[in-house]
């Protein structure tokens, strides 16, 4: 038998290292019987050629009362920023809880550990959408609030009705200065960009003067501002037509362009359809053109994912939908429905991911590589949704890497046995993605939770290298795989003939091709269902916890 034991490998995105010269992975094992050189080299050349990722944080943020996470940001240290709300509680947040649902904020360091956590608002309720770094390392927020007291000032009409809300805090979160910008209806903060030199892009979603009981329902309008550093408006704009426009997502390029993401309602529909849309606005505040994506009207489909941009600067957009036509076919409950769209407004490219299950689209992103990475929440358990080794009663988050005519490379399920799911993604050092959810799960790869009955939500974090290619997890064992490469089976041994073993084999796609149970320490697995190629086995316990992984060749 050659047994080995898994480990680390870091890569840099050029493969040489600072000094210039050329770096060299360690060993992905350490063979214990080294009879087959040739054997050895095949394995390394697969485990070098194939380039894996994985999970290597998994973490519960918060307090043992309940959190909504909104977005996360990579912050100038290393490290990153969540927010979101929060029901506090004295002296575990903050040292005050103002009542209802607080603003939440939480910094990490690049580790994941806590720097601090901090609590802002009013006795009503308030929840944080958006953050942003400024250079001096201190940081904005925008959401929205129906509170008239504590934290917050200035708000207009009655707690009944929300303002979007702007706070800045410090380095260690201490409140700066507080603006309120609303109307007498429900205005909402959607998202914050810093603009240098000194400026605040903010964005949100703005009642129409005029709007109300016997006019137009729902009448709002996407609210675009620029702020100086002190909270004052220098101007301000209003996009959207005759019926309801939100947002949900902003970028800026570096020509001072802006892409903005939200939905858009047309006459007849109601509060909960409506259909995804995507503006380009330029420099001077001008509307260049605005599209908009049909998802077959059904309640809650349609409103955008967050946005970015890949390396030919298009636009990569997902949403939710279960349109059905000769370009897409979608499930009927709702699939992950990406689009790519130039930077003139052309739709270039579109593909629906998930499976038989409710799938949401959330965000996408892009690594330094110019890779497309695309998060989402789903309740699949097939088609292009990997199934879990235990029994899931909630929802789980999906991710998974897309190549440049948006084929999938690679992906994967995250989450435990109760409810699961994503709200954004960031990319921290090019190579890492930090993952922002939601978790009521102590199984499977979640780690932390702060109530141990799962009776409230945690913000739950999830840090993905995108430049590994094996990585050792919690907990994990020895495994023995051979022959390797094998053509009619493989054995796997494992050390504890106690513990039974979950085992899935994955192809280079990402795709599941072979599962089942591990009942004994020596375990032979039958490969003649499977084509030849280059295979990874991924080992986990009745928990649901991985406990082990390898590669595997079938000749």
């Amino acid at each position: 038998m050659n047994g080995f034991q898994f480990v680390r490998i870091d890569r840099n995105l050029s493969g040489t290292s600072s000094k210039g010269k050329m770096t060299y992975p360690k060993p992905l094992f350490t063979m214990k019987n080294q009879k087959n050189v040739a054997m050895m080299l095949s394995l390394m050349l697969c485990a070098v050629v194939m380039n894996s990722q994985v999970v290597v944080l998994s973490e519960c943020v918060g307090t043992f009362e309940t959190e909504v996470p909104s977005d996360i940001q990579p912050t100038s240290d290393g490290g990153f920023i969540i927010v979101g709300m929060c029901q506090p509680i004295d002296g575990i947040v903050s040292p005050t809880s103002h009542g209802g649902m607080d603003y939440y904020v939480a910094k990490l360091n690049s580790t994941g550990g806590m720097d601090w956590q901090h609590n802002y608002g009013g006795t009503h309720d308030e929840v944080a959408r958006g953050i942003a770094e400024l250079p001096t390392g201190e940081f904005v927020i925008i959401g929205e609030s129906f509170s008239t007291d504590g934290d917050v000032v200035d708000h207009n009409g009655s707690s009944l009705n929300s303002d979007i809300w702007c706070i800045r805090i410090s380095p260690t979160g201490d409140l700066l200065w507080s603006k309120s910008f609303g109307t007498d209806g429900n205005d909402a903060g959607a998202d914050i960009i810093y603009k240098n030199p000194n400026r605040l892009i903010l964005g949100g979603t703005k009642k129409v003067e005029g709007s109300g009981v016997g006019s137009i329902p729902y009448n709002t309008d996407i609210w675009i501002a620029e702020l100086d550093l002190n909270g004052n408006v220098l101007s301000e704009s209003y996009y959207g037509d005759d019926y309801k426009q939100e947002l949900f997502d902003m970028i800026r390029t570096p020509d001072n362009d802006l892409f903005i993401a939200g939905t858009t309602y047309t006459a007849g529909e109601n509060e909960g359809d409506g259909s995804a849309m995507l503006s380009k606005i330029d420099g001077n505040g001008n509307e260049d053109w605005s599209i908009s994506f049909d998802s077959e009207g059904l309640n809650g489909i349609g409103k955008s994912a967050k946005i970015c941009q890949d390396a030919d600067e298009n636009i990569i957009l997902g949403f939710q939908t279960s349109l059905l036509n000769d370009e897409v076919n979608c499930n009927p409950h709702g699939s992950f429905h990406f689009v790519s769209v130039s930077e003139n407004g052309e739709l270039l490219i579109q593909k629906c991911f998930g499976g038989a299950g409710t799938d949401q689209s959330i965000a996408a992103c892009m690594t330094g590589d110019g890779q497309i990475w695309i998060l989402g929440t789903t309740t699949s358990e097939d088609g292009d949704v990997s199934g879990l080794p235990f029994e899931d009663n909630g929802g789980n988050a999906w991710l998974a890497s897309l190549d440049e005519d948006m084929n999938i490379t690679w992906k994967t399920t995250l989450g435990g046995s109760k409810i699961d799911g994503a709200v954004d993604m960031c990319v921290q050092n090019g190579t890492t993605l930090f993952i922002l959810g939601y978790t009521n799960s102590e199984d499977g790869i979640v780690e932390g939770l702060h109530n141990e009955y799962g009776d409230y939500q945690d913000n739950w974090i999830v840090k993905v290298d995108t430049d590994l290619t094996s990585v050792i997890e919690q907990n994990n064992i020895n495994i023995g795989m051979y022959p390797n490469p094998a053509s009619e089976s493989i054995r796997i041994e494992v050390p504890d003939s106690r513990e039974k073993y979950f085992f899935r084999i994955f192809d280079q796609t990402g795709s599941l091709a072979l599962e089942g149970w591990i009942n004994t320490p020596s375990y032979e697995i039958m490969l003649d269902g499977i084509t030849s190629g280059i295979y990874q086995l991924m080992l986990s316990d009745t928990h649901g916890r991985m406990r082990g992984s390898g590669r595997l060749v079938k000749s």
